[in-house]
Parts: structure tokens; sequence; C-alpha cells
């Protein structure tokens, strides 16, 4: 099985136990398209709110954790979750901080970009993405999921 390193992208041949064995409390149930930090995510429980919410009330959300979906962007200088907005054509976008993570990916971030993806981590409007581009990022991201 092929995985990508979260800090920087690049193919690792490991198994699904050794990757257990590796980061305590990894868990990937049912499928490999869903990645969590057990502890953290039994642990934490996050405010479920839409990108669109998010994007409306950044200073409410600061600092909190934050479970949300959109799809997943990835491309140069672009890693991000992209939300459908009712008065914005381009919808609204937030930068995924994937260098504050733990999560071990078994599918390569250009294998999953386009796909719907849900997400919990912590939003933190003082980071701000490539060139600040976005109003803010989700970082300590613990737990992510492809639903499609």
């Amino acid at each position: 099985m092929t995985t990508n390193s979260c800090h920087d992208n690049k193919r690792n041949s490991i198994s699904a136990s050794d990757s257990t064995t590796r980061i305590p409390g990894l868990t990937s149930p049912g499928s490999l398209s869903t990645y969590s930090i057990f502890e953290l995510d039994t642990a934490i429980k996050p405010s479920k709110v839409s990108l669109i919410e998010l994007a409306n009330h950044l200073k409410t959300f600061n600092g909190e954790y934050i479970e949300t979906e959109g799809t997943f962007r990835y491309g140069f200088e672009n890693i991000s979750i992209l939300g459908n907005s009712p008065v914005n054509k381009f919808g609204v976008s937030f930068w995924l901080d994937i260098n504050n993570s733990k999560l071990p990916f078994y599918q390569s971030f250009e294998e999953m970009a386009g796909k719907h993806i849900r997400i919990k981590g912590m939003l933190d409007i003082t980071n701000q993405g490539h060139m600040n581009g976005y109003p803010a990022a989700i970082t300590k991201i613990y737990f992510w999921e492809v639903t499609n």
C-alpha cells in the first residue's frame, strides 16, 4: 500500500498495520479513506459548522475546534477546502494547514483533489495560508474523511 507523509506529501510504502503501530491512536474505520487520531477524536467535541458560517463568523470560531466539509482543492500553492456560497459564484475557501497534522495519509493529495472531504481541526484567523489569500486556516487537523 502507498501512503503520503502529511508533512511533505512524499510517497512512502507502509502497510496499514505498520502505521497503527508507529502512530498511536491512528484509526481507519471501514476503509482507507478515513484518517483519525482516536484519542483526539473521542476527547474533542468540535462545533459542526458550514464553511459559509465559518466565513461569516471568523472571530466567533477562532481558536475553536470545528467540524466542516467541502471540496478538497490541491495544486501548486493551494491546499484548501472549498464550500459553495449562495452569494459568491467562486465559493468560500479555507487554507488547510496540514503541516500541523499528525495524520498519515494512504492516498496522495492528488488522488483526493476534487473529492468531498469532512475534517475536524482548529480555526486560526492569524494563519491566512499562501500569500494571505484565505480568510483563515484550519489547523491541528485530527480527522479527515474522503466521502466520495
